[in-house]
């Protein structure tokens, strides 16, 4: 219900006797209302861009700029709104019409205007209004953790970025979501992620301040606004803040869950002038900060450009790969080290480039994690190697088992098992030839959300390896539970066991407290036999690693076993021929 507060109003007319007539049935029309005049558009316009109304009283017909024009300028003006209501002394359905569909309020005739008629017009004019702020208000929040949302982000940096100019400041917006946030919904459904989401914002919330303006751009990704920032410090700063409200962990119901989040940071004037350039920025940035590791932040530089071009060039030639099947797998002995004997093999993700030639995993595999490609890519990975395994067995080979890299993108797939199951289905091997490897930073954090997917490849008769053990300060209470077979000590280790006090250290005590808890301990990188005889002397039962062969083709593997197992044979009929009793394990 309105009551009779104060109108701001601005009548932009240019006849001097139409002017005083229409002030005059204003102050008639009983309205508390506060009238300023203009005599033309332009300073019509002025008038608007400077002062704040209610109502705007616009004639049709103006000198110069005309009153639709002056109409069109106005609505332009960004933050500025008002109920215009024209006025013209001609009686025109069609150009009442067009003035309707062109966002007025209402149209009204000058020979018919009566102190009552444009109370009523101008009251209904300012419900108008307000209705549709509410609206717009509403539209610019976001429905589930009530902050703005993203329609809110050009006017909000637009209005930071005119500020700085003028008073020579820095803006610095932080665009960043939450790792692994897919876990959550994926493990605990929709509901408690959007619970999170909200926990989440109100942190946000307390940890800017009053000045700077928290803005959900939509799912897990957010972006602050902080005006006024003196330097990269204050940036700083915030990121860390922001850090520290982020380490505390959140219950929802009886799961207790530890949630990070990666920060990218881009400021303006350096980082562009323009919010569509400015959000491209601390995109880059937030990128490289997910590469570095997440839970990290990471300011935008010149640089990022030309990365940012590599990577979708190497994005899009991913894609063709799949297409045009340039991956291949080499398969790396495993080697039992009291026997010498291959009782198993990695498969190792190759990609020969049309133009390029090999190219390293680590160039292209974080591109893919990124843009999970990962999946297709590691699903390509599983088929071949169980194929390959079912080829080998056909031919009498006895590789008894062949494990795959798991990426933290894969494992966090809800249709990772039925992947699995299609793949056994499809290609008819048995899954105790198979073994899948984890590394120990991707279960940094995620224990909870992939215990069961570990245990329903487990209860298929799939083995479970954790690789590059020792580099990612895994507690023994979550490898306690972690269905876990076996354990792969870092080859970073293995380097230096010969010489280094402390890497012989760790890699004997990996090897006993496998031992303890009924794991197998295998060894990678192992290039020398001073690293195999230490390795057998501590009790590692495993290895793989250039001393024994490099990873190899698949028709290369079956050539070198081939070998392997001639001189095996000859040196033990030599055997046996110098010493009859020589024990029939030999060959083994």
């Amino acid at each position: 219900m309105l009551t009779n507060s104060l109108v701001r109003i601005l009548l932009v007319e240019d006849d001097e006797v139409d002017r005083e007539s229409i002030s005059r049935a204003l102050r008639r029309s009983g309205l508390n209302c506060q009238l300023h005049e203009a005599s033309d558009g332009e300073s019509g316009l002025d008038a608007f861009i400077n002062g704040a109304f209610d109502c705007i009283l616009l004639d049709y017909h103006l000198p110069g700029k005309s009153g639709i024009e002056t109409f069109h300028a106005m609505s332009r003006v960004p933050g500025k709104t008002a109920a215009v209501i024209f006025l013209t002394g001609e009686e025109n359905e069609n150009l009442a019409l067009n003035v309707m569909k062109a966002g007025a309020v209402d149209y009204l005739s000058k020979n018919e205007l009566t102190p009552a008629l444009l109370r009523r017009a101008i009251r209904y004019a300012q419900a108008r209004q307000n209705f549709l702020s509410e609206l717009a208000e509403l539209g610019r929040r976001d429905a589930l953790t009530n902050l703005p949302n993203r329609s809110v982000f050009n006017d909000t940096l637009s209005n930071a970025i005119a500020q700085s100019n003028r008073l020579k400041t820095m803006v610095s917006t932080l665009l960043l979501d939450l790792d692994h946030f897919k876990d959550i919904n994926d493990t605990l459904g929709h509901p408690a992620g959007d619970e999170m989401l909200q926990i989440i914002a109100d942190r946000l919330t307390q940890s800017t301040r009053n000045s700077d303006t928290v803005i959900r751009l939509g799912g897990d990704e957010f972006i602050i606004v902080a005006p006024n920032i003196g330097s990269q410090e204050g940036a700083i700063q915030l990121a860390k803040k922001i850090h520290e409200a982020m380490s505390r962990p959140v219950r929802l119901g009886d799961q207790e869950l530890h949630i990070s989040t990666s920060i990218g940071i881009a400021m303006v004037p350096q980082d562009g002038q323009e919010p569509a350039d400015i959000l491209k920025s601390a995109d880059m940035a937030l990128y490289r900060a997910k590469g570095e590791g997440r839970g990290r932040f990471s300011f935008y530089d010149k640089s990022m450009n030309t990365a940012a071009h590599t990577r979708r060039k190497m994005e899009q030639d991913l894609r063709l790969a799949l297409e045009n099947n340039e991956f291949e797998l080499h398969y790396q002995p495993k080697v039992a080290v009291s026997t010498g004997v291959t009782i198993g093999a990695e498969a190792l993700l190759r990609w020969r480039h049309p133009v390029r030639g090999y190219i390293p995993p680590g160039d292209f595999i974080p591109v893919a994690e990124m843009n999970r490609l990962i999946l297709p890519i590691g699903e390509w990975v599983l088929r071949t190697a169980s194929a390959q395994m079912a080829l080998w067995k056909d031919q009498g080979l006895p590789v008894a088992n062949c494990s795959v890299n798991l990426s933290p993108v894969q494992l966090s797939d809800p249709h990772l098992i039925q992947v699995f199951d299609d793949i056994i289905e499809e290609t008819g091997i048995d899954p105790y030839f198979l073994e899948v490897e984890i590394t120990e930073s991707a279960l940094m954090n995620r224990v909870d959300s992939i215990v069961n997917t570990l245990n329903a490849l487990r209860a298929r008769g799939i083995s479970i390896s954790i690789d590059d053990f020792g580099t990612g300060y895994s507690s023994l209470v979550h490898l306690k539970q972690l269905p876990v077979d076996k354990l792969k000590i870092d080859q970073s280790f293995i380097a230096g066991i010969a010489f280094n006090n402390d890497d012989a250290e760790i890699t004997r005590t990996v090897i006993s407290l496998g031992k303890s808890m009924g794991l197998e301990v295998v060894a990678e990188g192992v290039e020398t036999s001073a690293q195999l005889n230490l390795l057998r002397e501590y009790g590692c039962e495993q290895i793989q690693g250039y001393y024994f062969s490099r990873p190899l083709p698949a028709d290369e593997f079956f050539d070198w076993y081939m070998r392997q197992k001639t001189r095996r044979d000859l040196a033990f009929s030599k055997a046996a021929a110098d010493f009859p009793g020589t024990k029939r394990s030999l060959r083994a």
